[in-house]
């Protein structure tokens, strides 16, 4: 099967809205990133990095024709990047900037921005990396630094949700002097 780009005037990267369509360029002055689509692949959400500061916000598109943008980070965030959908879609989970000091935070919300929260504040200058919701969205894999090891390198953590959809619990999988940090959790069921 043969696919097309629309034409457009835009400029900046395109990122893929669907595979019978071709892609769409739902760019401007900005370099966009680590695209994902959504359970019902009726959306796209990706890292946004805008001009002239790019500093990274997080965004949704329609995923047919790449309009109806929705900024779901909130702004005057710092950054922030890695986007995770649920596997229900009602959440998205991102991280905040480690570059900037007081900025590290694990957060989530909704895909239109509604109900912001944050899941694991970087505190003691802790740092958040990739993370992933598990399979049937009752827990999520984070990498955090420093990690447990001598060196202070990341490690994989496991956070449950509580009922409220808020951290429960968290525990470290991993306790490795190797850095371990970029994780996706995989959509293989859980075993019992």
């Amino acid at each position: 099967m043969q696919t097309t780009t629309r034409p457009t005037t835009r400029s900046g990267p395109s990122i893929p809205t669907a595979a019978v369509c071709g892609t769409h360029r739902v760019g401007g002055t900005s370099s966009d990133q680590n695209p994902q689509w959504s359970p019902d692949s009726s959306r796209i959400v990706f890292q946004r990095n805008q001009a002239p500061h790019f500093k990274a916000q997080i965004w949704t598109a329609d995923s047919t024709t790449g309009g109806d943008l929705v900024s779901v980070s909130p702004p005057g965030v710092n950054g922030a990047d890695h986007p995770d959908y649920s596997p229900n879609g009602e959440w998205i989970m991102f991280r905040t900037d480690n570059g900037v000091p007081g900025s590290a935070k694990l957060m989530m919300a909704h895909p239109d921005g509604t109900r912001l929260r944050i899941l694991l504040d970087g505190a003691n200058n802790q740092q958040f990396f990739s993370s992933s919701f598990s399979p049937d969205g009752t827990a999520f894999t984070v990498g955090i630094a420093p990690g447990v090891g001598p060196d202070g390198n990341a490690d994989v953590f496991v956070g449950h949700f509580d009922r409220h959809m808020r951290v429960a619990s968290l525990t470290n999988i991993t306790h490795s002097n190797p850095w371990e940090s970029s994780l996706r959790w995989g959509t293989a069921p859980l075993l019992p």
